[in-house]
């Protein structure tokens, strides 16, 4: 019997004839960690900025800082609250703004050591408390058992300062009112007309 043939040698493989190598990430060239050791995880990307951050980064103030580093920009500040106390002041220190009393009659009530309650509460409505007649004086404030003219020339305290009042000049343009007037006007919070407390006028007989 004939001998089988011997068997062939395989061609060595050529390029085209290779499989194609796969594709993975390239190396790294940095050296790997040591072993146990996990390399630390990448940064992750910054959020955007918004118009307002960009302003203050161009300031250079860090956005972190401010509080709104994720681009939002921050809400506006809310108007102060005003004091109730502060409000009523200013409507009611103008009222009687120029109004310069003076108390007639048979006693000072100005004279007593604590200002009467009625007297502190004209001075916060602007009025000014004097205890003699001046030039600036605008107003004589008689009580009401003096409205009557035979009443009010047996007064010889209230006598004696419209006597002052000529003295000084002020005489004509000086308002002689019911005290009452003042508590009047602190009610309504309003000026009220002098011509309606008016106990005497300009030229009558004192």
């Amino acid at each position: 019997d004939a001998a089988p043939p011997p068997p062939r040698h395989a061609p060595p493989a050529t390029a085209a004839s290779r499989p194609p190598a796969r594709e993975g990430p390239a190396p790294s060239s940095e050296p790997d960690p040591p072993a146990g050791c996990s390399s630390p995880p990448a940064p992750h990307p910054a959020p955007p900025l918004g118009e307002q951050s960009l302003a203050e980064l161009a300031r250079g103030t860090p956005p972190a800082l401010l509080g709104h580093s994720s681009g939002t920009p921050p809400r506006a500040a809310e108007p102060a609250t005003r004091d109730v106390r502060t409000i009523v002041r200013c409507m009611s220190e103008n009222v009687l703004a120029g109004v310069h009393c003076v108390f007639g009659g048979p006693a000072d009530v100005l004279a007593g050591v604590a200002r009467p309650p009625e007297v502190v509460l004209a001075e916060r409505f602007g009025a000014t408390i004097e205890a003699t007649l001046s030039a600036k004086s605008t107003h004589l404030l008689l009580p009401p058992a003096l409205l009557a003219p035979r009443a009010l020339a047996q007064c010889r305290r209230t006598q004696e300062m419209l006597s002052h009042a000529r003295s000084l000049g002020i005489e004509p343009t000086l308002h002689r009112v019911d005290l009452r007037w003042l508590l009047a006007c602190v009610a309504n919070w309003s000026h009220l007309p002098e011509a309606e407390w008016t106990t005497l006028s300009a030229g009558d007989p004192l």
